[in-house]
């Protein structure tokens, strides 16, 4: 194991990859002790020494680095441009994850602590509008999502906008509806267990950044935390009384009753894409069901 003066550092002992393992530890030393300052120096140092990578480094490797300063963008995250966090949220959002980066818990933290300026805002609609154009690929078939008149492929955008058809009747999107969604979803079913935590961890970051107060009103509700874990399609959560893990999908169907109605008021309905910015996927979604709504009423008054 290397003790590494990252300042110090130079290209050639770049080339080692020990030299890489010894600066991936530490960019996760980074993560995890908060130390914003340092991850943008490190970044800032990486950076300028691997503009000189030439044709003989490591192709491979230098594919590693790279990824490393993506990493690094995500910890120190309130100190890069608007246009560098919109890409990272577009582009490179499954590197921190896949990476054991806790991107929600940075998000929430950020907009703890820039509450009282106009960074909190200004993030979450960043991300936001990120999350919508993502491209990045989860899980290798296609998506068939209710209203879309052909199959879309597996991308972050698409799989979001497959939870938000999946949970348009919900008023707030929390856990619940999110275990629901992971329970029943037939898109779901053709993942892999780390490709299910990959997308329930970008959902999580959808649904606080949209319903910020929904996990605190969830535990002040019930008394309990739900934790949501896939192991074979199955989505399990945490009994506070006992703290039993145990399969949640009776436990949803009971408490999801009421939470599942259909609004089937047309003014409840555009009360409720009154509430989301034009043309996003929310007021889309709930238009697309203001439709069905009108549909069903006209076939029942003949």
């Amino acid at each position: 194991m290397f003790i590494i003066d990252s300042e110090k550092i130079i290209l050639s002992e770049l080339k080692d990859h020990d030299i890489y393992l010894a600066l991936h530890d530490l960019v996760l030393s980074f993560d995890l002790a908060g130390e914003i300052g340092e991850a943008q120096g490190l970044y800032n140092k990486l950076t300028l020494l691997l503009k000189g990578a030439g044709s003989d480094f490591d192709q491979e490797l230098l594919g590693k680095y790279k990824k490393l300063l993506v990493l690094l963008q995500f910890i120190s995250l309130p100190l890069q441009t608007d246009e560098v966090i919109s890409k990272l949220f577009k582009e490179n959002l499954l590197i921190a994850i896949y990476h054991g980066i806790d991107v929600k818990g940075k998000i929430e933290l950020y907009i703890m602590f820039f509450s009282t300026n106009d960074f909190a805002e200004r993030l979450s609609r960043i991300i936001l509008k990120s999350l919508s154009e993502n491209s990045e690929r989860i899980g290798g078939k296609s998506l068939e999502i209710k209203g879309e008149l052909k199959p879309l492929d597996p991308l972050v955008k698409n799989w979001l906008k497959d939870y938000i058809n999946f949970s348009v009747n919900y008023r707030i999107r929390d856990d619940l509806s999110l275990s629901i969604y992971i329970n029943q979803s037939k898109n779901i079913k053709q993942l892999s267990k780390k490709e299910v935590e990959v997308i329930i961890a970008i959902i999580k970051i959808y649904n606080f950044l949209h319903f910020p107060s929904a996990e605190k009103s969830e535990v002040k509700a019930t008394g309990h935390v739900p934790t949501i874990v896939s192991s074979q399609q199955k989505v399990v959560e945490i009994d506070k009384s006992g703290d039993i893990f145990k399969p949640a999908v009776k436990a949803n169907k009971a408490r999801g009753a009421n939470a599942n109605k259909a609004m089937d008021d047309l003014t409840e309905l555009r009360e409720l894409a009154a509430g989301y910015p034009p043309g996003s996927l929310e007021r889309k979604a709930v238009e697309e069901e203001i439709g069905k709504v009108r549909s069903k009423k006209k076939e029942k008054e003949k």
